[in-house]
C-alpha cells in the first residue's frame, strides 16, 4: 500500500506461523554521504534504538527484554533496515516501537558519545582485517565517480568529530516517508496490522526528497595495486564493472559468476583449489547495484604461490 506520504507498506501474511517480523526499509546509505559524513549512515543506525519520543531513556530496551523480542539493524551502500522478530501476539506494540524509534528519535548526547567509541573500535577492526582493506580499495579503485565507492563503515575522524547538529540534520534531509518501506510477515491479523500501520507509519509527514545520487560509472582503465603486510597469507582481490540491477542481463551475470567461483563445483574453485592446489579458498561474486554493478574474485594463498 501507498500512502499519501509517500510511504510504502507490505504485508505478507502466513497465519500459520506463530511468530513475525517487520522490517523498515529506509533508502539511505553510505552512497549518500560526502566525505565529511563518511559513516553517519551507519552512526545514525547505531542510535535510533537509543530513546525516542514514547519510548525514552531505557524505556526500549526494557520492552524487548519483556517480550523476548530481537531487534537489529544493518547498513549497506544503498539502504538501511531496521527490523525486530516477535511473538505474533507482540506485532502490535512492536510495530509502535519501531515507528517512534525512526519517526522520533532524541539522539541523547550521552548515548551519541558511548556510540562513538564503540563504532570507531569497530572501524579499526575492520581495518585490521585484510579481506575488509582489499574489499575497500577494490571498490575505490573501480568506482572513480560513483558514490559507490564509499566506504559503508566510514572514517573513524569523522565519527570522533560530528556534531549533534549534523546528526539531526542528516537524519531529518534522508529520513522521509518517501525512501522508506515497512515490511511485515508471518502470523499476524491483516486487519488489525494495516490499522496499526497505518496509525504510526503512516502518520509519517511528507517531505520534499533529496536529490538521488548517480551512481553510474562508466569504464576506464584497471590498476593493479600490490601491498604487504605482517600477515601469514597472501590475499588477492579483483573484478571488473558488470550490469546494474535494471538490465536485461544481470541474471546472466549472476549465472555465469556463480560457474565461475560459487562454491566447489565451481571453474575456479575445482582448477585453483582442487587440481593445482594454488589457494587455500576462492570465491567470485556479482555485487549487483542500482547503478553500475560489479563481478569480483577473492582468494587466499601461499605467498610463494602468488
Amino acid at each position: 500500500m501507498k500512502y499519501d506520504s509517500g510511504l510504502t507498506s507490505i504485508l505478507i501474511n502466513n497465519k500459520n506461523s506463530m511468530t513475525a517480523s517487520a522490517i523498515v526499509f529506509v533508502r539511505v546509505g553510505s552512497v549518500d554521504e560526502s566525505p565529511s559524513h563518511a559513516g553517519v549512515s551507519r552512526f545514525i543506525e547505531h542510535l535510533l534504538f537509543k530513546g525516542s519520543k514514547n519510548y525514552p531513556g531505557d524505556a526500549f530496551s526494557k520492552n524487548i527484554e519483556n517480550f523476548g523480542v530481537e531487534i537489529n539493524a544493518a547498513t549497506s551502500k544503498e539502504f538501511t533496515m531496521y527490523y525486530i522478530n516477535m511473538q505474533k501476539d507482540f506485532v502490535e506494540e512492536s510495530l509502535r516501537m519501531l515507528a517512534d524509534a525512526i519517526q522520533n528519535p532524541l539522539f541523547p548526547e550521552d548515548e551519541i558519545s558511548k556510540e562513538r567509541k564503540v563504532v570507531i573500535e569497530e572501524i579499526q577492526r575492520h581495518m585490521d582485517n585484510p579481506d575488509a582493506v582489499l574489499y575497500e580499495k577494490f571498490y575505490k579503485t573501480i568506482y572513480k565517480k560513483s558514490p559507490l565507492k564509499n566506504s559503508i563503515i566510514g572514517k573513524a575522524e569523522v565519527i570522533a568529530n560530528i556534531t549533534h547538529k549534523e546528526i539531526c540534520e542528516y537524519y531529518k534531509l534522508h529520513y522521509v516517508p518517501e525512501k522508506m518501506i515497512a515490511v511485515v510477515s508471518g502470523g499476524f491479523d491483516n486487519d488489525k496490522t494495516a490499522k496499526i500501520i497505518g496509525d504510526t507509519f503512516g502518520k509519517f509527514k511528507s517531505q520534499p526528497i533529496p536529490e538521488e545520487p548517480i551512481l553510474k560509472e562508466d569504464a576506464h582503465a584497471g590498476e593493479h595495486i600490490i601491498e604487504y603486510g605482517k600477515i601469514e597469507a597472501g590475499y588477492m582481490f579483483s573484478g571488473f564493472l558488470a550490469s546494474d540491477i535494471d538490465a536485461q542481463d544481470v541474471y546472466v551475470a549472476d549465472l555465469a559468476s556463480g560457474i565461475l567461483g560459487g562454491g566447489k563445483s565451481s571453474r575456479l574453485y575445482k582448477s585453483l583449489y582442487g587440481k593445482r592446489h594454488l589457494v587455500y579458498a576462492i570465491d567470485s561474486t556479482f555485487s549487483v547495484e542500482k547503478g553500475t554493478g560489479n563481478i569480483y574474485i577473492t582468494s587466499v594463498f601461499e605467498p610463494k604461490k602468488s
